[in-house]
């Protein structure tokens, strides 16, 4: 008994070593910041889910936005700057952009876990990043975009009329906004209506539900594969379920067979 109590107390003594003995990293380089909670880092709604992140952003952002250009915080365990002033975010995002490209999201994305993840522009670093960055490009040239626009508004007309229906009723803003997008991404490069509009259960909006869960079970797989990316992929932990991988894989395959026979 005292045996197994001394090697559980070890445990958790050593799991909380290792998720916040980082945690001096900004303190010993003198950059200011929030003090991040154990296990949590600068945003515990990720996990408590008492506020919205974008809340915790606006807020670190309202505390540090006069005082300094940027501030130190930690993604889980690991250190990150919150830019505090536009001037800085412009250099960030535009000037000086190649050196910053890379993200925190890089370091854990597996393809062959996870491959409609691991072959997102956004969540790739170096050269992969910029393997992906010039296929991608080209699909958001002047012409092509104005090629989209009358699908766009014809999704909007869509919305405009689903909303009409509904009459005095009210609406769940988020799950319409979600319908739109839904719908514009179907026509747009799966060349497909998801019929969100016009069906509740369309196939495509519940597997886009799935693909974009914020269940508990969700934030808690994104917490372990953050903390633990080794262990995560040593155990073939993936973020996507391969019902929802398997369908959207399909979808365009069926999208590219389509334009290829056009």
């Amino acid at each position: 008994m005292i045996l197994t109590i001394t090697l559980v107390v070890t445990a958790v003594t050593a799991l909380y070593v290792y998720l916040t003995w980082n945690y001096g990293y900004w303190k010993k380089r003198n950059v200011p910041g929030p003090d991040p909670l154990p296990f949590l880092g600068s945003f515990p709604s990720l996990i408590l889910r008492h506020r919205t992140i974008m809340e915790e952003m606006d807020k670190i952002y309202s505390d540090y936005k006069n005082k300094f250009n940027f501030v130190g915080i930690f993604s889980n365990r690991s250190p990150s700057i919150f830019v505090a002033t536009p001037a800085l975010a412009k250099d960030v995002l535009i000037k000086d952009f190649r050196s910053f490209h890379d993200n925190e999201f890089g370091g854990f994305t597996n393809r062959e876990i996870d491959p409609i993840l691991g072959r997102n522009p956004f969540l790739l670093n170096g050269d992969e990043w910029k393997e992906k960055r010039s296929e991608v490009t080209p699909a958001f040239t002047t012409s092509r975009m104005k090629a989209l626009l009358p699908i766009i508004e014809d999704v909007g007309s869509r919305m405009t009329k689903y909303v009409k229906q509904k009459g005095n009723a009210a609406l769940d803003t988020r799950e319409l906004t979600a319908k739109f997008t839904t719908d514009v991404v179907s026509s747009c490069i799966f060349d497909t209506d998801a019929e969100s509009f016009t069906n509740e259960k369309a196939e495509i909006r519940e597997m886009g539900r799935k693909l974009l869960d914020n269940s508990f079970m969700f934030f808690m797989t994104a917490l372990f594969i953050g903390v633990m990316p080794t262990i995560a992929k040593l155990l073939n932990v993936g973020l996507i379920p391969k019902s929802v991988e398997k369908f959207f894989t399909n979808l365009m395959s069926e999208a590219l067979k389509h334009r290829e026979q056009k």
